[in-house]
């Protein structure tokens, strides 16, 4: 019971001293109030006339910037020029060779040299008798024609490169020409490499020589 009241006294008496605050407040700054409350009734009656507000509403905010300069373009500076170096002199002058007056008058006269003829001795050196496989007495038989050749009419020349010793053997046969076909040309290299020559003689000596053979191939003949 003490509790309840003691609680209820202290509501009491706060109450009142809000109270009493509240009015010390509204004493202090009345006179703010008041000034505060004329000024807003004097805006509120000047925005009842027409022309205030259109004033109001026309004026355009005014915008304001900053300009910042511009960088002005420095002009190139001039590159440093070459201060160019003097040329040196030679330390030493060339040594020129003067003749003497006596010297240049007894000095004899250049001479045209002639060209000089070189005199060749005469060849003493026979003339080449090449080798003979045509003689009627070597008896050289035809080069046989292949059978093949023949089913098929192949034809043709063949030029044989043939080197031919002292004695008149073919030691080496070479086909110089083809004639297109390989069977020809084998059959005319074998045949020729057992033919005999006449060998070559140089004036009254035999020589080793190379000939040219030819080998005809036709199935008229």
């Amino acid at each position: 019971m003490s509790d309840e009241l003691t609680l209820s006294s202290l509501s009491h008496g706060l109450g009142k001293a809000s109270e009493h605050e509240s009015g010390g407040f509204l004493h202090r700054h009345a006179g703010l109030l008041i000034t505060l409350a004329v000024h807003g009734g004097l805006i509120w009656g000047l925005l009842q006339f027409e022309g205030v507000r259109q004033t109001l509403s026309g004026a355009a905010p005014l915008m304001v910037s900053l300009i910042t300069p511009q960088k002005v373009d420095e002009p190139p500076k001039p590159l440093p020029q070459a201060v160019p170096q003097p040329a040196r002199q030679p330390t030493t002058a060339p040594l020129l060779a003067t003749a003497s007056p006596t010297t240049a008058a007894n000095a004899p006269a250049p001479t045209s040299a002639a060209p000089a003829v070189v005199e060749t001795a005469p060849s003493t050196e026979a003339p080449l008798e090449s080798p003979n496989f045509t003689a009627a007495y070597l008896h050289n038989p035809p080069p046989l024609y292949p059978s093949a050749s023949k089913r098929f009419r192949e034809e043709g020349t063949v030029q044989l490169r043939v080197q031919v010793n002292e004695s008149g053997a073919a030691t080496a046969v070479e086909v110089h020409r083809s004639s297109g076909f390989p069977r020809l040309d084998q059959a005319a290299q074998v045949a020729v490499g057992a033919w005999r020559f006449t060998p070559a003689k140089r004036g009254d000596v035999r020589v080793t020589a190379w000939v040219i053979v030819p080998i005809t191939f036709n199935l008229e003949n």
